[in-house]
């Protein structure tokens, strides 16, 4: 057995076994508890990243200094607690007690990723309204589906052994709400990949801040929080100095694989292409990516830091790059044009995710399989027919287009 295979059979089992003991002493404390009454927890991606949707909820309540509901933010991470506590923001340390008492107590648990469920929270807060916000909208197949799928390729035994565990982490739970973008999105992804009390298109929290524009958000708001501004300084000054601005976000391959190690991509070139044409183009990748770029010396290839929260910046660029990441979604509601580049489309679709939509249906700008390509596709103008595509696959995958996500989702919690 290879010291992968070792590690991820240990990770499995000592997944049920913390999962055993935390059904031991924490399912029955959270069912003798009594709930506080409008007590809301909001718990970050991974181990508590303060990003995404939950990030944005949370400041939403913290900025409306809302009477009804008190919300607390949990994280693992000490330097997020301290950047949360220089704005006098409630937050607290997970697994601290205070943090424990708090997560047993609330009436309403807020995430948007699956992993909360991690280090007991999923059994504090068994008898709590579970608040799905997601991270993003769906290209791919998720969640339950691609869990049967998978189930489906196992053997007899480790087919119930996967459901066993699966059932004693509570892995995937029945959510109170569970939040989409438009009706179609509900029906054809959110809908069979969650259980949820209530379905409800409401937008996305990260999305407001898109309409509000950078000069509206002052440097010193806590919404730059888990920013990387020290990228985000050196993006406005080429901007100033006259070069487009293009995010490439690919999405992660979990063989560790990239168009960087493939020799898809020759960062080289791609930053001799970048000079000549005025551009900088950002790198927004997993960790384990990024490991791939060190000592490159690129002038116009810049690095955004993979666990910092981008969207305060998504307006700052003139366009996407990307595959299959549901980031393009969101920008599509600037309207600025985006580049499609599924450069190992079939190997993807076959071995890590089946595609929930015709990607030639849900991909409203330039598909381009090679760097050569994907350049000639940068210099060309924005076309008509392009921007039409954006607003059709827009008006699909969104209800709201507006700053007002957090407003409706507040507004859909105080009356469930």
């Amino acid at each position: 057995m290879n010291k992968v295979l070792w590690r991820e059979t240990y990770r499995f089992f000592a997944l049920i076994f913390s999962a055993l003991l935390a059904n031991m002493i924490f399912l029955p404390l959270a069912f003798l508890t009594p709930k506080k009454k409008n007590r809301l927890v909001i718990i970050g991606r991974g181990n508590g990243l303060f990003s995404d949707n939950a990030k944005h909820f949370f400041l939403f309540l913290q900025e409306k200094k809302d009477p009804v509901f008190s919300a607390t933010f949990l994280s693992s991470y000490r330097n997020t607690i301290q950047q949360m506590r220089g704005y006098s923001l409630p937050c607290l340390f997970y697994p601290g007690l205070r943090a424990l008492y708090q997560l047993l107590t609330a009436e309403y648990v807020v995430m948007d990723s699956a992993e909360w469920i991690s280090g007991g929270k999923f059994q504090l807060s068994s008898h709590s309204k579970l608040i799905q916000l997601w991270h993003g909208i769906p290209l791919k197949e998720i969640e339950l589906p691609l869990h049967r799928r998978r189930l489906k390729q196992l053997g007899f035994f480790p087919r119930w052994i996967l459901r066993i565990q699966k059932r004693i982490i509570g892995r995937y739970p029945k959510y109170h709400l569970l939040l989409s973008t438009s009706k179609y999105i509900t029906q054809t992804a959110f809908s069979s990949a969650f259980r949820a009390k209530y379905f409800a298109e409401l937008g996305y929290p990260r999305n407001d801040v898109l309409f509000q524009g950078q000069k509206n958000m002052r440097k010193s708001s806590p919404i730059w929080i888990n920013c990387d501004l020290e990228t985000i300084g050196i993006i406005e000054t080429a901007r100033s100095d006259g070069n487009k601005i293009f995010l490439y976000a690919p999405t992660f391959r979990s063989d560790l694989s990239s168009p960087f190690s493939e020799n898809i991509l020759s960062l080289q070139s791609l930053n001799d292409f970048a000079s000549k044409n005025n551009m900088l183009f950002v790198m927004k990748l997993h960790p384990l990516m990024v490991q791939q770029f060190k000592d490159k010396n690129t002038t116009n290839i810049i690095h955004y830091a993979p666990d910092c929260d981008i969207y305060p910046a998504l307006s700052l660029f003139d366009g996407l790059i990307t595959d299959f990441s549901s980031i393009y979604f969101d920008y599509l509601l600037l309207d600025r044009p985006v580049y499609f580049f599924p450069y190992d489309m079939d190997h993807y679709i076959a071995d890590e995710r089946k595609l929930l939509f015709a990607y030639e249906e849900m991909t409203p700008g330039p598909i381009v399989m090679n760097q050569a390509a994907l350049q000639a596709s940068l210099v060309e103008p924005d076309t008509k027919d392009w921007a039409l595509q954006r607003k059709v696959v827009r008006e699909k995958v969104f209800e709201h287009c507006d700053d007002q996500a957090s407003q409706r989702i507040y507004d859909f919690i105080r009356a469930t």
